[in-house]
Formats: C-alpha cells, sequence, structure tokens
C-alpha cells in the first residue's frame, strides 16, 4: 500500500470511532470518521463492513496497521473502496496532540466489547494491545511456560522464566506481589508483575517498555491489567475460577461498578444468568466474625445447602444472597433463612447472624438498589431492635425505608434542624439532657412513669424539660400532632447517624 497518504493530520477524538472488531460497529454513528485495524476481521467481515459505513455515511475511514501477511487479501477487498479510504501505517499518526489519551480511550471501549465476544482470549487481548500501543507483551503461565508472545522475532535469549523467578521471590517478601518492576536486558527494558487470580498465582506479564509515545504509561498499564487477568482466566475454563468470575461480575453490579443497564444485559448472557427475573437481596451479618477462626468457605458453602438456587457473595464479614422470588411465600423463606443461621450458629457458637432484607426488583440491573435496601434494614434494624430481633425485613421498616428516599426534602430538613439539632445546642450549652429525654419519652411511648423511671428523675422535673423542650420547638408533647413531629425528628436522627 502506499504510504504517501498515511502523513495526514490526526482526526479530533469528538470525531473517530476506532473499530478493532465487528462488535466495534455498534457504537457508529451517522457522520463520524471511522478509524479501522483489520486485525479481528475477516475478509468477509471487512467487506460488509465497508458497505455499513455507506450506509451509516461514514465521513471519513482511515485503515491502520495492515498485517503484512494480509496485504494483497486486504488491497483487493478495498479496491472498490478505494477513493474514499486513507491509510496509517501506525496509530501513533492518530494522535490528538491537545489528547493523547483518546486514542487509549478508544481501546479501552474496544476492550469492553471484544471481552463480552466469542473472540475474547488471551491471545487476541495481547494482539489488540500491541496493535494500538505498538509494545510487545509477553505472558507465562503459573507454571513458567509461554502462553503468549507478540513478537514477531522472538528471541530466546530474553530470561523471563528467571524474571519470574524474581517476581515470586518479591510476591514472598512482601506479600502481594502487584507491583510492576523493571527488568533489564542488554538494550532491551520490560515491566513485569505476577498476575494474581483470588489470592492464586495465575500467570507473569511482561510489558515491553518503548520511550514512544503510544507506549502505555503506569496508570495505563494498571488499566489493561483487569483484561488480560478476565482473558487469563477464560482461557483456563476452571469451574472454580469460572464460579469466582461470575461472583466477580454479581458483586460489580450491586456495588454500582457497571454504570449501564445495556453493559449488564450483555454479560449476563455471558455468564448464563437470566437478566429479568423478580429477585431481592438479604445480607447476612456475621457478628464477631474471625477469618482466623471461621472459615468463609464452609459458611458459603451451608448457604448454597439450604438455598441451592439463590448466588450467594462474600464479603468482609457478611454474606450477600441473591434470592429469585418464586411461588415460595415470605414467611415460609424467612423460617428457612432462621433455620440457616442456626445452622451456622451451631457450627460456630462464637457467632451471632442477623439478617437484613430489600424489597424486590424486576431485573438484575436494580440489584445495587436491592443491595442499598439490604444494607439499610440490616444497620436501622440492629440500632432499633440490638437483640431483639434476628430477621429485620423491608416491610418492617418502611417508614424508615420512606424517609431515607425524602431526607433531601427541604420540609423535612427544616423538620429535622427544628427539633433534634434545637435540642442538641441546647444540650451542648447548658447540658439539660433534653435530647436523651425526648429519645426515652418515644421509647417508652410517652408513658410519663416509665419515662422517669428510666431517666431516674422525679415525674415533676419530666414534666418541666417537657415544658422547656415546648419552648424550644413550639412542639406541645401532649398532643398527638407534636408526638408525631417529635417522632419524625427522631427517626431522621437515627437515619442521618446510620448512614455516617
Amino acid at each position: 500500500m502506499s504510504t504517501e497518504e498515511s502523513h495526514r493530520p490526526f482526526i479530533p477524538k469528538k470525531d473517530i470511532r476506532i473499530v478493532f472488531t465487528p462488535a466495534d460497529l455498534n457504537r457508529l454513528t451517522p457522520s463520524c470518521s471511522v478509524c479501522l485495524f483489520p486485525l479481528f476481521f475477516t475478509g468477509k467481515e471487512l467487506l460488509s463492513a465497508m458497505e455499513f459505513f455507506k450506509i451509516k455515511e461514514i465521513r471519513s475511514t482511515v485503515i491502520v496497521n495492515v498485517q503484512p501477511e494480509r496485504q494483497d487479501e486486504i488491497e483487493k477487498i478495498l479496491q472498490p473502496f478505494r477513493s474514499a479510504l486513507r491509510f496509517a501505517s501506525t496509530p501513533e499518526e492518530l494522535i490528538d496532540p491537545d489528547d493523547p489519551d483518546s486514542l487509549f480511550d478508544e481501546l479501552k471501549e474496544s476492550l469492553n466489547n471484544l471481552s463480552g465476544s466469542s473472540h475474547f482470549n488471551l491471545v487476541n487481548t495481547c494482539s489488540l494491545v500491541m496493535a494500538v500501543t505498538g509494545i510487545d507483551l509477553i505472558i507465562l503461565g503459573q507454571d513458567k511456560r509461554l502462553l503468549t508472545d507478540t513478537r514477531v522475532n522472538r528471541p530466546l535469549s530474553i530470561p523471563f522464566q528467571d524474571w519470574s523467578v524474581h517476581l515470586d521471590n518479591e510476591l514472598s517478601f512482601s506479600g502481594t506481589g502487584t507491583e510492576e518492576i523493571l527488568f533489564h536486558h542488554d538494550t532491551s527494558r520490560w515491566y513485569g508483575y505476577v498476575m494474581m487470580s483470588y489470592g492464586h498465582v495465575s500467570g507473569y506479564v511482561f510489558f515491553q517498555a518503548l520511550p514512544t509515545n503510544m507506549a502505555p504509561d503506569i496508570l495505563q498499564r494498571k488499566l489493561l491489567r483487569p483484561y488480560l487477568l478476565m482473558a487469563r482466566i477464560g482461557d483456563s475454563r476452571l469451574p472454580v475460577q469460572e464460579k469466582k468470575k461470575k461472583s466477580e461480575f454479581l458483586m460489580s453490579i450491586i456495588y454500582g461498578l457497571i454504570s449501564h443497564r445495556d453493559g449488564v444485559k450483555k454479560e449476563c448472557d455471558i455468564y448464563h444468568i437470566p437478566f429479568e427475573g423478580l429477585r431481592y437481596i438479604w445480607i447476612l451479618k456475621l457478628r464477631n466474625f474471625n477469618r482466623s477462626v471461621h472459615n468463609p468457605d464452609v459458611i458459603i458453602h451451608l448457604c448454597e445447602k439450604a438455598f441451592p438456587d439463590n448466588y450467594f457473595l462474600f464479603d468482609q464479614e457478611q454474606v450477600i444472597s441473591i434470592h429469585e422470588k418464586g411461588d415460595e411465600s415470605d414467611a415460609t423463606a424467612a423460617n428457612r433463612v432462621f433455620a440457616l443461621m442456626d445452622r451456622i450458629e451451631r457450627n460456630y457458637p462464637q457467632l451471632e447472624c442477623v439478617v437484613g432484607n430489600s424489597r424486590a426488583y424486576q431485573d438484575l440491573f436494580d440489584l445495587r438498589m436491592a443491595y442499598q435496601d439490604a444494607l439499610f434494614s440490616l444497620r436501622v434494624g440492629q440500632s432499633l431492635f440490638p437483640h431483639s430481633k434476628k430477621f429485620l425485613t423491608f416491610n418492617d421498616l418502611l417508614l424508615y425505608h420512606f424517609l431515607i428516599g425524602q431526607k433531601d426534602n427541604p420540609i423535612l430538613q427544616r423538620l429535622y434542624n427544628n427539633t433534634i439539632l434545637t435540642l442538641r445546642k441546647n444540650d451542648a450549652e447548658y447540658n439539660e439532657n433534653l435530647l436523651k429525654t425526648m429519645d426515652i419519652l418515644a421509647r417508652k411511648e410517652f408513658h410519663i412513669s416509665e419515662a422517669s423511671e428510666e431517666l431516674g428523675i422525679h415525674r415533676n422535673t419530666l414534666y418541666q424539660r417537657m415544658e422547656k423542650i415546648k419552648s424550644l420547638t413550639s412542639l406541645d408533647l401532649k398532643s398527638q400532632e407534636g408526638i408525631l413531629v417529635m417522632q419524625l425528628g427522631l427517626k431522621l436522627d437515627l437515619i442521618y447517624s446510620v448512614e455516617s
């Protein structure tokens, strides 16, 4: 191909869409410009892409980095479209000097698409990274045998195996081993790090260190790591690793790390999880949990045995259960949860179990809200019923869930300021214990005798405090309206304290 057309100005980021795989075609918008790498296109797919560009009225098309062995084939395919094409020998020619990260951003988008396709494996992932950045990658397995080498000429003199032993020593010394190390050999330099998967070594990665504009910096190399790890785990095809990949995916949903519904839908197909379906989350909190004493795998096994259709995730001191709502009544499901808690406490007498649950949601993407529901139920319920209730349901705490959804309402903020904050400010200045008095009164359902006995004061003293509260807040605690407003203030105070 002629190189005279390759010298052209960069394409501004706002106008360019980079296409590495057929899946990237879905990101094209009418009248944009396209930069196409034919690496992952068959001849038939390339021809279809060019026809698709005509339909989409693509403004201009740049073909980049054609492999020498495919040059004749691609020239023949592209001949009818030649007048509308430009060619670039390296992606570096497309860098926008005002936005040098733009091409790397497009690479990440294409890696996302590749990870959801049948082309996703370690070889293709490394080839894609090499095609854009211009650097070579070497990946060894945990047994230090070569898995992937993107170099065209592969000299055997570079001691990658010896370097991996050095990385092992760093791992033993530091306990993590995930920081990369710069290795030197003759005139070449390589960044190496240990690829870790759930506490185990999955392999060793070496990035070529080149002083070029397209060579990824340390932050960009870190951003590439998850794709390499996913591809490595996918190639392994070990059932336990597949299970952990699925757990990682579900964890990313409930923690809100996947921000687009379409992204969740696409990954559901990969993990064979139905996207639609009425589900809720319950969180099993393990009080007094100690990892050196209590085995999380045993606890998860007990959970899976009791609820074989649920997905279970372990995080810190809690088990998160994704529960599909079926024909079983809520009461029956709750009884099964009680039986599970009893079984765990019999296995580990030091543990104390408590559960908080959510309302049901229609699809997997909304499980992030279900998780927040369950977490809130757990936190508020433990404050309200520290020892008396072990199963804290969404329905039992409806008022609190309603208030948390309205916490930014200016009327409620004013109510809170006029009640709780007013009493707290007075107590800080005069030490009159008015807020504690108000709290005890509410807990004793405004029974004067019981409240005064709990406070250790005379009934008349309690009446005096109630009058002082009235003078500060304009709320008469002998009226139903005054009691209701003050109770709302106390509930808001509990919500704010739980959130902080």
